[in-house]
């Protein structure tokens, strides 16, 4: 039996079934991540996991450094975490799993629906956010909750 993850017409790949089984039985492989910005703000794949969102601004706030970040805490409302520099097809997800609502910053002149880094949006505990960057310097947010 083969298992075809791509149409091999296109250079893509098939697997047979040893192919398959040799892949299970193998040692996991370390992937590198690669990075979000030239200035290395960010890794792409990273998770950061017990975040303390800080500050009372953006230059007092915690500055993200990974793609998928998890705030643990988040005491009041006026701590809040800083996004990395945008850059387009790198979505970065923030969980608010603190006590308060909090403040995510843009990064320099990034702005999150439109408004200014500076002034940042508020993403409530209990949330996550989803900030997709569509263009230099430019975020759109989606923020979700899932209830039982």
């Amino acid at each position: 039996m083969a298992f075809t993850f791509f149409d091999t017409t296109k250079g893509d790949v098939v697997f047979d079934s040893a192919d398959v089984s040799a892949l299970l039985a193998a040692s996991p492989v370390a992937l590198a991540a690669t990075t979000i910005s030239a200035s290395g703000a960010a890794t792409f794949g990273d998770i950061a996991t017990g975040l303390t969102a800080v500050g009372t601004n953006r230059a007092t706030s915690l500055a993200l450094t990974k793609q998928f970040n998890n705030v643990t805490t988040a005491a009041t409302t006026a701590v809040g975490v800083t996004l990395p520099p945008a850059v387009v097809g790198k979505p970065i997800f923030v969980w608010n799993n603190g006590a308060a609502a909090m403040h995510v910053y843009g990064d320099g002149s990034d702005t999150i629906d439109g408004v200014a880094a500076a002034t940042g949006v508020v993403l409530t505990n209990g949330k996550g956010g989803i900030f997709f960057p569509i263009a230099a310097a430019t975020y759109l947010s989606l923020a979700a909750v899932l209830s039982a």
